[in-house]
């Protein structure tokens, strides 16, 4: 048994696919990054969201200031974000919108039995927010033409963010150029998030002067 100290916490994911689910946490130890996960029924879905919600609003509501200029709420996204659902369970109470990213599931063409369409990016959705960042997943089916019942939610809070930036970004057979690059971590460890995108409010981005996110002259693209 080992124990995690809120303050050091640097990411939560969730995620679910059929009857299984997972949770994922990320920590700085020792100077170090660590993690724990485990597997348990999706059926206990709920009682995990508010686990994550609880954890959320102990460690990082303290951020959640509410943005008077760029208040908006979460009805005026959701013809936006389509997998919106998603994140409700985990938003905490005084949590706004303030910018989206997403990008589009891409295949390749394939063309024969042998060579069958393969995924070149998953659909994903960025939503930042006063209190943090989240990321919707939703991992590719086996073939195209399957739907695909895997979605996986990562979680990160403001005073874990070290440098959030746009940058280009080319991928080979994709029509994909842009990223968002996220630094997470402590002055002692850090690691790394490129996730792109298509479209979104990219100058909404850019203007993410909130605590604990880098100023929006950090966050101009390279």
């Amino acid at each position: 048994m080992a124990s995690i100290a809120l303050g050091e916490v640097l990411a939560i994911e969730v995620g679910r696919a059929l009857l299984q689910a997972w949770f994922l946490v990320r920590f700085a130890q020792d100077r170090a990054e660590d993690s724990a996960f485990f597997f348990y029924r999706s059926t206990g879905c709920r009682h995990v969201e508010a686990l994550v919600r609880q954890l959320r609003e102990l460690r990082w509501e303290a951020d959640a200031r509410p943005d008077e200029e760029r208040s908006r709420s979460w009805d005026s996204v959701r013809s936006e974000l389509q997998h919106l659902s998603r994140l409700l369970p985990l938003v905490t109470q005084e949590e706004q919108p303030l910018a989206w990213l997403r990008a589009r599931a891409e295949w390749t063409r394939g063309g024969r039995l042998w060579r069958p369409p393969r995924c070149l990016l998953p659909e994903s959705e960025v939503v930042l927010t006063n209190a943090g960042v989240f990321r919707v997943v939703v991992s590719p089916p086996v073939c195209r033409a399957m739907t695909s019942f895997a979605v996986n939610v990562i979680c990160l809070p403001h005073a874990a963010l070290r440098d959030l930036r746009l940058e280009p970004l080319r991928m080979e057979e994709s029509s994909v150029r842009r990223c968002l690059r996220v630094s997470v971590g402590t002055p002692h460890t850090q690691f790394e998030l490129r996730w792109p995108y298509h479209e979104g409010e990219e100058a909404a981005v850019l203007q993410s002067g909130q605590p604990g996110f880098p100023s929006p002259a950090s966050t101009a693209p390279r």
